[in-house]
């Protein structure tokens, strides 16, 4: 190799590296939150808090944009039971969450069973970064009258749930600076926890769409695990589920949403063919989230 072609390649590395941010121990962060004593002991006093607000211990919150909102998350155990492979340790986690029935108008599932998996969240909508769930809602509700103007608050309000399942930055890295990401998801974080309900960040996937967005993705999820550490909350690792464990980083062939077991367009398969997915994955991984939420403290903390 030419010397001037190695000072290229040096020069190449150099600026990869650079613009990667100093710390990424979120890689390596396990898939399912391990729940250390700090971060027990937060969630626990939340918890505690929520159970004297009227919190439910069956009931879930999903917040987040378009790949929360999703048809292809969770709605669909409303109406069925997975293809559980070798996760049936989960069924009695999945039964809990999904036993709690709200007013029909909640959701329009195809079942029309209205539970916490096929709640239609008003804190889960296409598009929207972190500053949305905290900004006004487009059409306030009588439900959330009483100072309840912004969207997440009041879909607790509504829910009273007892975990937050909360999953944004994808739009974010179009629409804000990471300094005000970080501002908007830790405001986020702060009025889920003031809610007495335990929030859980997630990791955001790869995105293959767009160079300048996909090189962003690392900072970000840095950011989302900084919150977590900082405000001592749980963080699923799920950018580790889609990058280790899917085809082709579980992305569709738009380089942005997950990808989905097609045909027969099943997200609950969790079988080894399934899991290829990363739909299949995010259902399981919101299941063994859940199913650590409820051993760890929902069983123990009463």
């Amino acid at each position: 190799m030419r010397k001037g072609a190695k000072v290229g390649v040096v020069l190449a590395v150099a600026l990869c590296l650079s613009a990667q941010p100093a710390s990424a121990g979120w890689r390596g962060a396990p898939i399912v939150p391990k729940l250390g004593k700090k971060v027990r002991a937060r969630s626990a006093a939340t918890l505690s808090d929520g159970r004297a607000r009227g919190n439910r211990d069956d009931v879930f919150a999903k917040v987040g944009d378009s790949i929360t909102e999703s048809g292809s998350f969770l709605q669909d155990l409303a109406c069925q039971a997975p293809e559980w492979g070798a996760w049936r340790e989960l069924r009695k986690t999945a039964a809990h969450f999904g036993r709690r029935t709200f007013p029909g108008g909640y959701t329009s599932v195809w079942c029309g069973v209205a539970n916490s998996y096929s709640r239609a969240s008003l804190s889960a909508v296409a598009g929207w970064s972190a500053a949305h769930a905290i900004g006004p809602l487009e059409e306030p509700r009588a439900a959330c009258e009483g100072g309840l103007a912004h969207p997440l608050d009041c879909e607790l309000a509504l829910l009273r749930p007892a975990v937050a399942l909360i999953m944004y930055g994808t739009n974010d890295m179009q629409l804000t600076s990471l300094t005000r990401f970080r501002a908007n998801l830790t405001t986020v974080v702060k009025r889920t926890r003031a809610a007495g309900t335990i929030p859980v960040l997630s990791t955001i996937p790869v995105r293959t769409d767009s160079p300048s967005l996909t090189v962003k993705v690392p900072a970000f999820n840095e950011t989302i695990a900084s919150v977590a550490r900082g405000q001592r909350v749980p963080l699923w690792n799920y950018w580790l589920q889609m990058t280790r464990d899917a085809v082709a980083n579980g992305l569709a062939s738009d380089g942005l949403h997950p990808s989905i077991a097609c045909p027969p367009c099943d997200s609950l398969d969790f079988r080894a063919s399934g899991l290829e997915h990363g739909y299949n994955q995010r259902n399981l991984g919101a299941l063994r989230v859940l199913d650590r939420i409820k051993r760890v403290l929902l069983n123990r903390a009463r």
